[in-house]
């Protein structure tokens, strides 16, 4: 996300979600045509995950935490790989560049050292608790993602209890949020991120209502 612009981390967002749907596809494709049992169905899920031990070599850092770790250089490759991919070219300190209160790490280098401008900052996870604007977001966004998390997974766990063969069941709900992401991506620019969270939140809440009060069949 940190190497894209604001314009594209819509698309960069959403788009690795429409790959959890289809894995809940390929779940169900391997659990019907391996009839096994549980501990064997889990350990080929846990050797279909040791893959992703790959993207530790392969994932950039991030940005910021390299700046306040003081490795500079590492930053801004990444900065520049960012903006390579953007398309822009970076602002660099024109050469007659002077900062006399700012020491360099080269002697013969006018420039002034990012790691000398940027000052140095410990924060902890309570720091998200002190300033009002931080503390607000914080705790709409858990509270968000707490409500979003347990409906998800309690709707398609528990579509294995419809009528008809339970394989098929949740490979369907599985199937029917992907025209979601595409909708998502299209919309959320023109509406904006709050109103597209709290109208989605609004009608999945109520339509979890309503379904309690129906019975089986209707």
């Amino acid at each position: 996300m940190e190497l894209v612009g604001p314009k594209k981390r819509n698309l960069c967002g959403t788009t690795p979600s429409i790959a959890f749907g289809f894995g809940g596809v390929i779940v169900a494709a391997i659990t019907y045509f391996v009839p096994w049992n549980a501990q064997m169905l889990q350990l080929v899920f846990v050797c279909l995950s040791l893959p992703l031990f790959g993207y530790w070599g392969m994932a950039d850092e991030s940005i910021p935490w390299l700046w306040e770790q003081r490795r500079t250089e590492e930053a801004m490759g990444l900065l520049e790989k960012a903006a390579k991919i953007n398309g822009i070219k970076l602002v660099s300190f024109p050469e007659n560049f002077q900062c006399d209160n700012i020491p360099s790490n080269n002697n013969n280098d006018r420039r002034p050292s990012l790691a000398s401008i940027a000052p140095i900052i410990k924060a902890t996870f309570l720091d998200v608790f002190r300033t009002p604007q931080i503390r607000k977001r914080i705790i709409v966004m858990m509270y968000a993602w707490f409500a979003t998390g347990v409906l998800y997974f309690g709707l398609s766990f528990n579509s294995v209890d419809l009528f008809g063969n339970p394989f098929l069941t949740f490979t369907i709900t599985c199937l029917a949020e992907l025209p979601a992401h595409p909708i998502t991506i299209f919309l959320t620019p023109k509406t904006g991120h709050k109103p597209m969270l709290c109208v989605n939140m609004l009608f999945s809440g109520v339509a979890c209502v309503v379904l309690a009060f129906l019975s089986r069949g209707k």
